[in-house]
């Protein structure tokens, strides 16, 4: 028997395994321990890297059709909301990588390209 719709919702945002933070991958005696507060932050930090591509991604869209970008309110909501939805898929997918800069630009590539993840989310 396939679980309930609202089962399988509730497991899709299921977060229980922690995002890794930036960390320094120095020699053992230069590593440097980041706050805690940093690493408690962090998945917010990418959280709001995937806001900023799905509004870049509004932004390029409208340069396109040679409009001029105008932040309403409709386009800064849209981007809230897509991002909390396509957030576990990116949350997840940056489990395996640790370097700060490429998980802030694989978020900011989810968010731009958010279509395609919100695809690989209905599937």
């Amino acid at each position: 028997m396939a679980p309930s719709l609202g089962k399988r919702a509730l497991d899709y945002f299921d977060l229980r395994r922690p995002l890794r933070g930036p960390r320094r991958d120095l020699g053992a005696a230069d590593a440097v321990a980041l706050p805690a507060i940093w690493r408690d932050l962090w998945p917010l930090v990418i959280y709001g890297a995937g806001v900023v591509g799905v509004v870049a991604k509004q932004w390029y869209d409208g340069y396109q059709r040679g409009q001029l970008f105008d932040l309403n309110p409709s386009t800064f909501i849209l981007a809230v909301v897509v991002s909390a939805v396509t957030y576990p898929i990116t949350y997840h997918a940056l489990q395996t990588e640790s370097k700060p800069l490429l998980q802030l630009f694989l978020a900011l590539q989810n968010g731009f390209f958010w279509q395609s993840v919100m695809g690989q989310i209905v599937r």
